[in-house]
Formats: C-alpha cells, sequence, structure tokens
C-alpha cells in the first residue's frame, strides 16, 4: 500500500514536471482563482486560533497600535469563559471564525457528527454571546490527516469557509516557544500575493504578542495590507492527505449535511437560498462573450461539454487548487481527481486508494475547465482488478 502512494506521488510529480513550463504565464498561478476578488496589492491575513483568553488583550492592544486588522478563530468553551473579550474582538472591526467547542482531537476526528455538533454549537455561542454570525471555519490541526471528503463536502454543503494557512508560525509547536523563533519562522516563509498566516492567542502563547509587532513590521516593509477573512477571500485548504490519522464511519452525504443543520445553514437567511461555491477553484470569473481562444467546436458537441465547477457543484463534492505542485484537486464521490491547467491528462484515485490516468477532452479557456459529459461515468468508474 506505501508502495502505491509512494508511485503515485512520483507520477504525479512528473506530470507535473513534464506540463508545469507551459503553465507558466497562461494559467496564472493561485491569485486567477478568483479574480473579481483578488487584492490588488499583496495581501496578509493575520489570524489566531484558540483564544479568547487573557493573551488576546495583548494582541488586540499592538493591533489597535498598528491599525491592522485581522481574524480571530475562537474556541466555544473559551467564549463562553470571556464573553467580553469575544465581543472586544468584534467591536473593534476583527473578524471572527469557529474553531470548535472544546479543541479535543478524538472528538472532533473520531466520527462527524461529533465534529458538526461542536461547529453548530460554537456559532450558537458567537451570536447569544456577542451576536456574531460566521461562515469561517478553521479545523483543529489543519485539515490535513484529519479532513476527508465527508468533512469538506458537508461543510461546503452547509455553507461553511474553511481555511487553513500559507504560514505556520510554529508558536504551538510545543510549550513557550520564543518570541524570537517564532518571528523567525514567519520572517523566513516565503513571500505570496495572498498570505494566511497562523497565529494564536491562547492563554499560554504570551510570547506570539510578543512577536507580534515585528511580524507585522515585517509584511508593511514589503508593502503588505492587511485584512480579515471573508466570504469575499478565496479559500485556502490542504490537500487531502493520502491516509487518515483517524479510523472512523462515513455517514451518507445527506446525514452529514443535517448534522450541520441542514443545507446553505450557515448562510445568512436572506441568501439561504443561494447555491454555495466550492472552495479553491483556479476559475471563477464569468467567461467572456469573445472568448481569447480559437472557438471550434460544432454546437452539438459544445452542448455536451460542463464545466468542472457545474459537476462538482451538482454532485456535493470540492475542489482545491494546490500553487505549489500546480494541481487542481477535486474530491467526488469519494475519488480524488488531479487535473493539470493545459492538459488532457487526469489522474484518478479511487476510493480504495487504486490509481489510474485517463486522457480526457478537457477544455481550459480563461481560467474555466470544461470535459464533456459523457466523461464523467468513465471518471467515476472503479478501475479493473
Amino acid at each position: 500500500m506505501g508502495e502505491r502512494r509512494h508511485t503515485r506521488r512520483r507520477r504525479t510529480k512528473v506530470l507535473v514536471s513534464i506540463l508545469l513550463a507551459a503553465l507558466i504565464g497562461c494559467a496564472g498561478g493561485e491569485n486567477d482563482a478568483a479574480a473579481a476578488d483578488t487584492p490588488r496589492k499583496p495581501t496578509v491575513y493575520l489570524t489566531f486560533d484558540d483564544g479568547p483568553s487573557p493573551v488576546t488583550d495583548r494582541v488586540l492592544a499592538i493591533l489597535r497600535e498598528e491599525e491592522v486588522k485581522a481574524t480571530f478563530f475562537v474556541v466555544g468553551a473559551q467564549a463562553e469563559k470571556y464573553p467580553e473579550r469575544l465581543r472586544q474582538i468584534a467591536e473593534q472591526g476583527h473578524a471572527i471564525g469557529n474553531h470548535s467547542y472544546n479543541h479535543k482531537y478524538e472528538e472532533l476526528y473520531g466520527d462527524f457528527k461529533s465534529f458538526a455538533a461542536q461547529v453548530v454549537r460554537t456559532n450558537q455561542i458567537l451570536q447569544k454571546k456577542a451576536n456574531v454570525t460566521t461562515r469561517l471555519v478553521r479545523a483543529p490541526g489543519g485539515t490535513f490527516g484529519n479532513f476527508d471528503s465527508v468533512y469538506f463536502n458537508a461543510l461546503q454543503a452547509a455553507g461553511y469557509i474553511v481555511f487553513d494557512w500559507h504560514v505556520d508560525s510554529g508558536d504551538a509547536k510545543r510549550l513557550n516557544v520564543p518570541a524570537k523563533e517564532i518571528a523567525a519562522n514567519v520572517l523566513n516563509a516565503k513571500l505570496l500575493p495572498e498570505m494566511i498566516v497562523l497565529l494564536h492567542d491562547g492563554g499560554s502563547h504570551k510570547e506570539t504578542a510578543a512577536a507580534l509587532p515585528q511580524i507585522i513590521k515585517h509584511y508593511k516593509k514589503h508593502g503588505y495590507q492587511f485584512a480579515v477573512l471573508s466570504d469575499k477571500v478565496k479559500p485556502h485548504t490542504f490537500r487531502l492527505a493520502p491516509t487518515l490519522k483517524w479510523k472512523r464511519a462515513k455517514p451518507s452525504p445527506e446525514q452529514a449535511v443535517a448534522w450541520l443543520g441542514g443545507k446553505n445553514a450557515a448562510l445568512p437567511k436572506q441568501a439561504a437560498g443561494t447555491q454555495p461555491q466550492p472552495p479553491n477553484e483556479p476559475a471563477q470569473p464569468t467567461e467572456p462573450a469573445q472568448p481569447t481562444e480559437p472557438a471550434q467546436p460544432e454546437p452539438a458537441e459544445a452542448s455536451t461539454n460542463i464545466t468542472l465547477r457545474e459537476w462538482v457543484t451538482d454532485t456535493g463534492g470540492s475542489v482545491s487548487w494546490d500553487p505549489n505542485q500546480g494541481i487542481v484537486f477535486a474530491f467526488v464521490q469519494g475519488f480524488e481527481l488531479h487535473l493539470i491547467p493545459q492538459s488532457t491528462q487526469v489522474e484518478v484515485i479511487d476510493p480504495d486508494g487504486a490509481a489510474r490516468i485517463l486522457n480526457v477532452q478537457l477544455t481550459w479557456q480563461n481560467g474555466v475547465v470544461k470535459l464533456p459529459a459523457d466523461a464523467l461515468d468513465q471518471l467515476l468508474a472503479p478501475s479493473a482488478g
């Protein structure tokens, strides 16, 4: 099994090596994923997990002095304990996200029902204590190795938006990580046009607050603007891990969504009828009336094409974009698909881990991916033998 995963990763890397050169200048990178919402200036999103706590006071004071806004992924139990601090976060213009109720991994990832219950409970606390509603969710420990397609798909269907991070400050790798080390981890990270930085404001993270002024100074020096995460920001999540850290039963998609309160439960009431978009597909702009690429397909053939977004949305799946590998990951009905922009090859990984590569007549135009409707059954067909 391990050898098969190694072979699969190696094959993916070979495909990327062959085709990556063609992507430069035509795929546009991660920022083209949502052109309408991509900031014109380099943007950094400072995020703080595990609060509120007494450390939050110092963090808020520094942010206020520096005139910087941030996003706080709060733990429900902490919000109940420190409701005044929760309200201060909101009143000072920062964003608030859901970071579970108790942050206990074995409960959150032992089964999805417990995870969903904690998300719902925490959102109810945020509403009751600070009149805050949020669609933002961050998985304790991150999604990699913890989330499977059930978690991603159910949260998306219920209207939640999941955010991981680009830069880990390392402030939670052990107790009492010194401020100097925390700052160095952030300052040494590769600069990207958009960056989500993971920090913590739990009670044991005084050193994080001490490192914060230097971190802010670093990004200001490089011309970054600071912003909060919202439903207008293109989500960033890690890809699915080849194997999970947890063994758990898989509920049906319908049951998983019901545990979160139903379809679109996280959306504002006036928008409850709006279909949420899957995260991180590297294309959202409306197609232009006059395409830049030659339009040659016959009408009958064109009518059989479907956009990747339309297909994924209709099947309750999710899409993510890995800018490091240059691959689009689609997760549909337990299958994992790897698509490389401007290529016609798709790597398909079955629910049992078997992998194969198929040639599909994909059309990549202005960042929109289309594929023939008759190819869908082929992509989701189990491997022979």
